[in-house]
């Protein structure tokens, strides 16, 4: 049970997800967090009714330990941030402990995009349906620790080793922000070894009010290995890895 301002809210138990997923395929694990989060937008439908609200998601400029993440900090490091914070989520053995990480990732996120994506998705497959802003993003970011939470023993590194670990990548172009998509990809092991189970992890961020910010975490489709996909790549400009 997590308590944000006045309201309580289940949320899934990301130790329990995660010992559900193991030797799940990246895929499935990604399906699973989004069928958990499906769920909990039904709850949070009946809380509000009851009066309870959901926190109100702005950008900011926020501390990661030590570092600031505020406009000047790249992509990486929001993302080193991020895999952190999702890391403590799924490791958390109190609710207090548990809602200090979900809040460090919603400080991560980048709410207002998250909500235009999602609107564009459902516009034409739901046209009735008017989404409510902040049930959206708290939805979407609280599927992501589910996501990753098999993995996380891979984010148990250094900002000098994840530097070097992770590779940065232009994305899409987004008719609704002034800057393109970033990828930051990450090769994640399997905790038991299974290589079947390697896969690379994809952080997807955006621009949004001069911050960057995370859109969405998942698994790049059919990849098991990140230099197989830098291999491949080296050819096309747009999408060569940078250091930054």
């Amino acid at each position: 049970m997590l308590r944000i301002g006045d309201r309580r809210v289940e949320r899934p138990g990301t130790a329990g997800v995660q010992a559900a997923c193991r030797g799940a395929a990246p895929g499935i694990l990604a399906a699973m967090a989004l069928a958990v989060a499906v769920a909990g937008a039904g709850c949070r439908k009946d809380a509000r009714l009851a009066g309870r609200q959901i926190p109100h998601v702005t950008v900011r400029t926020v501390t990661d330990g030590d570092v600031v993440l505020d406009r000047s900090a790249s992509p990486k490091q929001v993302a080193y941030a991020l895999l952190k914070a999702v890391r403590d989520d799924v490791r958390a053995t109190s609710a207090q402990t548990r809602e200090t990480a979900f809040r460090r990732q919603l400080d991560l996120c980048a709410p207002d995009a998250i909500f235009a994506r999602y609107e564009e998705r459902h516009r034409l497959s739901r046209p009735e349906y008017k989404a409510d802003r902040d049930e959206t993003v708290y939805g979407v970011v609280q599927s992501w620790a589910p996501t990753f939470a098999h993995y996380v023993d891979t984010f148990d590194f250094e900002w000098p080793e994840a530097q070097k670990a992770m590779v940065l990548r232009d994305g899409t172009k987004l008719a609704e922000h002034a800057s393109a998509e970033k990828h930051v990809l990450l090769e994640v092991a399997d905790p038991g070894g299974a290589e079947q189970a390697t896969a690379v992890a994809q952080l997807t961020l955006v621009s949004e009010n001069g911050y960057w910010r995370v859109l969405n975490v998942g698994f790049v489709a059919g990849q098991r290995h990140l230099a197989a996909r830098t291999r491949a790549t080296t050819s096309a400009p747009a999408a060569a890895a940078t250091a930054d």
